[in-house]
C-alpha cells in the first residue's frame, strides 16, 4: 500500500511543472523522486510472499519563496 501527505502533491506541482514545459517534466521527476525510492525499498524486504507492506511518504522542510529554483524539501520514505 502506498499512503502520502498532501503536502507531497503540492511538492510534485512546484518541482514538477514550470511555465515553459507545463507537465511534462512531471513523468521524469516521478521516476526520480518516487518510483525509484520505491523500488529501493522492496528490494530491501524480505522475500516473503504473504506480506504486506506500506510506504507512507512525507515532504520535510519548508518551501522558500524567495527562491523557487532551489527548494530545500525533500520526500521522506
Amino acid at each position: 500500500f502506498l499512503s502520502y501527505d498532501p503536502a507531497v502533491l503540492d511538492y510534485l506541482v512546484d518541482i514538477g511543472t514550470d511555465s515553459k514545459n507545463g507537465a511534462r517534466p512531471l513523468e521524469r521527476l516521478l521516476k526520480r523522486k518516487i518510483q525509484a525510492p520505491i523500488s529501493d525499498i522492496i528490494l530491501k524486504l524480505p522475500n516473503i510472499k504473504a506480506h504486506q507492506y506500506v510506504v507512507q511518504i512525507q515532504v520535510e522542510g519548508e518551501k522558500e519563496e524567495s527562491n523557487p529554483r532551489k527548494d530545500p524539501r525533500q520526500l521522506q520514505f
